[in-house]
């Protein structure tokens, strides 16, 4: 397993490490919907989860994504055209006792949490113990760089309900009235999180209605079933339809390498071999549902976001990343079996584990963040004058207007709309060179520099070497961890 500084990653490359060997001592045979070996692999996997999870949790909203998403659940579930109203739904009850991130972060962490148990179940239902015990590690090495739990997002929302269509899909026997029943309403459930999921719900559809015209399902819960898929859609449609975009080009090639960098392959190019195992494993067992159904999502959500980035409305290729567990299924149900087959032994197949194990589990914690003590100071104090403020953060009068309403000191939903006096003070400089759009003779009476962290570390440079001889540093900016915002007051121009 992965060498790790951070005591977070050593107890979780411990953790994951003897997870491997338990699950590689049991009888390698795929278990059973009831098997009493299912509770302690979630168990040892969600324990992983925490782990990965825990640094999160208390982690600042540092852009309008978290933010935005904070102020729907609390003021208005409905409000957000891009997003469906279930996730804010969901965390609406957090809001009524705390504006704290850790709290806002508990339903997500919830689901994140069901989630990873389910993804463990399926791998082992199909590749037995050591699969359940792979695809929970390689899960876990995803959270800190997912935008489930840091954003607030509804990626483990939905992905929630996804794994919940691959356990009613893995079903051994026929589907019973109540079990049509629930699937329908896991389908809603999963589009009312994220819009993104009318993907898999079409690809289930089809694949339902493939069986239906076998005889192998009865044609009218079936009929049914596309009907309810076939309304989510027209509402999906909508959004898709009011996103506002157009075909440019090169967005092709960036999507596709933001849906690389977001995938189990973008943390460790060992997974790649997991990874198309675990593709071929599904295209080879394609007769049955749960691998059908998991091979056709992984295919159509990346094509998905690829056609929304280009004409519709979507930030990025990471969207791929609601069918990140299923990979995760694939991948270790297929590595398991391949690990059987190799080494039939107990022994042979604890070293072979141990080996993949070295080679693909992994974990880079989330840092805390520094710095942010001064932009909760600048926030609560910055209404007490008007000097412009100079931002290398399009979010940051949102940012302001949420930590305000965290201290008390203002209304939630100046996270939405900020108030028009803080807005028309912000000024935001160009990213590489912090450049000042409209010139520099506003900031002649003073200003302040807030800058966060972006992706931008050239551009905060700039601003540091442009700005820096006329500003002092405010206070609070020291800490352990990556630093998370600088403040900086300005005099005048001499």
């Amino acid at each position: 397993v992965a060498a790790a500084t951070d005591p977070a990653a050593d107890a979780f490359l411990l953790v994951a490490g003897a997870l491997l060997v338990a699950a590689a001592l049991l009888p390698a045979a795929p278990l059973a919907p009831r098997s009493r070996a299912l509770g302690p692999l979630a168990a040892a996997a969600l324990a992983l989860v925490a782990l990965a999870a825990w640094p999160l949790l208390d982690a600042p909203f540092d852009t309008d994504a978290p933010v935005l998403r904070a102020a729907f659940a609390a003021v208005d579930v409905f409000g957000d055209w891009n997003h469906p109203f279930l996730p804010y739904l969901l965390n609406r009850p957090a809001t009524w006792v705390s504006l704290e991130p850790r709290a806002l972060r508990v339903v997500p962490f919830v689901f994140l949490c069901a989630e990873a148990a389910l993804a463990v179940r399926a791998a082992a239902r199909d590749g037995g113990p050591l699969a359940g015990a792979l695809c929970g590690a390689w899960f876990a090495c995803e959270v800190p760089r997912r935008h489930g739990l840091a954003d607030l997002g509804d990626w483990d929302v939905a992905g929630a309900f996804l794994l919940a269509l691959v356990a009613w899909a893995q079903r051994p026997s026929p589907p019973r009235a109540g079990a049509w029943v629930a699937l329908a309403l896991l389908l809603a459930a999963g589009v009312l999180s994220s819009w993104l999921m009318i993907v898999p719900a079409g690809v289930l559809a089809l694949c339902l209605l493939a069986a239906a015209r076998r005889a192998e399902l009865p044609r009218g819960p079936v009929a049914a079933v596309a009907a309810v898929v076939a309304a989510l859609s027209v509402a999906a449609g909508r959004v898709f339809l009011a996103g506002h975009g157009g075909p440019e080009p090169g967005h092709a090639q960036e999507v596709a390498r933001a849906m690389l960098v977001e995938s189990p392959v973008g943390r460790s190019a060992a997974m790649a071999a997991p990874a198309a195992l675990g593709l071929a494993w599904a295209f080879a067992g394609r007769a049955q549902l749960a691998r059908r159904f998991a091979l056709g999502a992984l295919v159509a959500v990346p094509a998905a976001v690829a056609v929304a980035f280009r004409w519709s409305h979507v930030n990025g290729g990471y969207y791929a990343g609601l069918v990140t567990p299923l990979l995760c299924y694939v991948a270790a149900a297929a590595t398991a079996r391949a690990l059987a087959a190799a080494g039939p032994s107990p022994e042979a197949r604890v070293l072979l584990a141990l080996a993949v194990g070295a080679l693909t589990v992994d974990l880079v914690p989330a840092s805390p963040a520094a710095g942010w003590n001064q932009l909760r100071a600048f926030a609560r104090g910055s209404s007490r004058d008007a000097r412009p403020i100079v931002t290398n953060s399009a979010s940051l009068a949102r940012v302001i207007g949420f930590e305000r309403a965290r201290a008390g000191d203002g209304p939630i939903a100046a996270a939405i709309t900020p108030p028009a006096a803080l807005a028309r003070r912000v000024r935001l400089v160009g990213r590489g060179d912090c450049a000042l759009r409209g010139g520099e003779a506003e900031l002649a009476g003073g200003f302040h520099l807030v800058l966060l962290r972006q992706d931008d570390p050239a551009g905060r440079r700039a601003c540091v070497e442009r700005y820096g001889p006329r500003c002092a540093e405010a206070a609070g900016g020291s800490g352990p961890g990556e630093r998370a915002a600088w403040v900086y007051r300005c005099r005048a121009a001499r």
